[in-house]
């Protein structure tokens, strides 16, 4: 799966629940034949989501109906989230790719170590930059992108991508000056 089949609306939900898992809530994200998208459980508490892009609610109103009763039902709470629909704007960070992949190679993470005795960064491609906050202590930059590895085994190499969510803070010198978030999602290797 390429970084760009992960859906707005998809980023959207998994930034929901990271905030509400920051926040102490327990987070189950529903997979394709849940009812709700996201349920959010806390000091008894229960919260069930439905998440829509604003300009398909209207044409969503009887599902939302048929989820808020659900809910009842289930004695959860019930919250349409509101995603304001993509606008398409154009953000370059001129080098991200190479500083990306540099960071990488020196950090490999957990999740592309386990796919193989060698693994090598081979590139970073097709980013798609979120979100961008310019400030004097640093540049916050989320998004998604490809990672290109080689994967060496019994002498053999395979080259693979899989999708790559990044959450950093760089410095002005384009170095990456904290990475929060830096995970590839190899999840296609195991299905």
């Amino acid at each position: 799966m390429k970084a760009s089949d992960l859906s707005y609306l998809d980023y959207k939900l998994n930034a929901a629940a990271e905030r509400l898992e920051a926040e102490g809530w327990s987070v189950t994200v529903a997979k394709a034949a849940q009812p709700f998208d996201l349920v959010a459980k806390k000091d008894g508490k229960a919260v069930a989501y439905a998440f829509s892009l604003g300009d398909r609610l209207r044409e969503r109103s009887a599902e939302i109906g048929r989820l808020r009763a659900k809910a009842k039902e289930l004695g959860c709470e019930f919250r349409i989230a509101v995603v304001a629909s993509p606008r398409t704007v154009r953000v370059e960070i001129a080098g991200l790719k190479g500083v990306l992949a540099d960071y990488l190679r020196a950090h490999m993470p957990a999740e592309l170590a386990a796919l193989a005795p060698d693994v090598t960064i081979v590139d970073v491609q097709d980013l798609d930059i979120a979100h961008v906050a310019v400030a004097a202590a640093g540049i916050k930059v989320e998004g998604l992108g490809v990672v290109e590895v080689g994967l060496k085994q019994n002498g053999d190499v395979d080259e693979d991508d899989f999708p790559l969510r990044f959450d950093l803070v760089l410095n002005h010198d384009m170095t990456i000056k904290e990475a929060h978030k830096l995970y590839a999602d190899t999840s296609s290797v195991y299905e």
